[in-house]
């Protein structure tokens, strides 16, 4: 099978996915920007695959990724981002000559923007795409309100390199302790709400420490609170290990589609701490077997989950971490490759295409 990728930045979870493709034996070739100063992944790194980089700071070279799409001849055109006329045109042109897949992993939450792109969708989004790739279910029912069939909708979307982090999994200490948040430090992140439950946590007299692995504004939330240590930002890399040390991840996002890193975490055998707006822990998280859920922006019950992780028993810490390991390796790349090759096989037949 050959598969034109049309993604945004590349990030280590998605080479792993690509370079599970290639594995099984897929020519892939992936078109994408360079990365970003926030996010300053080593872009050389990911070299198991063809790729083309748009020019730094522009759009997609558009005579350059057409003439690279038809040089491949892709049979399957995965995009996971709208980046003006060059990836629609690339989606125009292979209709009918490729299964053409959305991938998809944002929630529905009734937006505006989100009922307009469902009264659009018959003119804007369907004459472009013939499947949906999706991350879980809540982006399953969002494809649905799209107007894609469920025969249409395909699973798995976003896979954490599954390897990397399970292998370090086996390096973590019975002991380990200390929570991690991994992302930008933005205001969508929910940092001011962490950085007051932080505060709360500590005059409570928990003990453990948190790591902040991310660069962005919000670092200024955290001036003054003990036990915050800055990591900046990790290459993909380091970042399992990294995971090793930790007792537990909190992510207190306001708004967070899906979240990868919570795959990453649950992976590596961490209990995880979510708020009810992050969309993986309905794959990843259950309450009280691996981890807790608390209401977006409510910094007490943040609080309160802190101290329910730091003071489970060695036994209740050694359980929650083998039912993370479980859920996070029910998905690795080489699933999620699988999902799209089979998936567009199948709809590519419905359609009297063959691949």
């Amino acid at each position: 099978m050959r598969v034109a990728v049309l993604w945004p930045q590349l990030s280590g979870y998605a080479d792993a996915m690509f370079a599970a493709l290639v594995a099984a034996g897929h020519d892939v070739l992936v078109v994408h920007r360079p990365s970003q100063p926030d996010a300053p992944f080593v872009d050389d790194d990911f070299d198991r695959y063809e790729r083309l980089t748009w020019p730094s700071g522009s759009t997609p070279d558009h005579t350059a990724t057409m003439t690279a799409i038809e040089r491949l001849d892709p049979n399957v055109v995965l995009m996971s981002a709208w980046h003006g006329r060059t990836y629609r045109e690339v989606l125009r042109v292979r209709r009918g000559r490729a299964v053409r897949v959305l991938g998809m992993d944002n929630q529905w939450r009734g937006r505006p923007k989100q009922w307009l792109g469902r009264v659009t969708a018959s003119r804007y989004l369907h004459p472009l795409f013939d499947a949906a790739l999706v991350s879980g279910y809540p982006q399953a029912e969002f494809a649905r309100r799209l107007g894609f069939r469920a025969d249409q909708v395909l699973h798995g979307f976003c896979s954490a390199d599954t390897s990397a982090f399970g292998r370090s999994q086996h390096a973590r200490p019975h002991n380990a302790s200390g929570f991690v948040f991994v992302g930008r430090l933005a205001p969508e992140k929910g940092l001011d709400v962490l950085a007051q439950a932080w505060d709360r946590y500590r005059r409570e007299g928990g003990a453990w420490t948190l790591d902040l692995v991310g660069t962005g504004p919000m670092a200024e939330a955290f001036d003054g609170l003990a036990g915050v240590q800055f990591r900046g930002f990790v290459q993909p890399s380091s970042l399992p290990g990294l995971m090793a040390e930790q007792g537990c991840l909190v992510l207190p996002s306001r708004f967070e589609p899906w979240g990868v890193v919570v795959h990453e975490a649950a992976s590596a055998g961490l209990p995880l701490i979510c708020t009810d707006r992050v969309g993986a822990r309905t794959q990843f998280l259950r309450p009280g077997i691996n981890g807790l859920v608390v209401p977006a922006g409510d910094a007490p019950a943040l609080t309160r989950a802190l101290l329910h992780v730091e003071h489970l028993s060695a036994e209740a810490r050694t359980t929650w971490s083998a039912e993370s390991r479980q859920l996070g390796m029910a998905l690795t790349p080489q699933r999620w490759a699988a999902n799209l090759v089979d998936g567009a096989r199948r709809i590519g037949s419905d359609g009297g295409l063959r691949i």
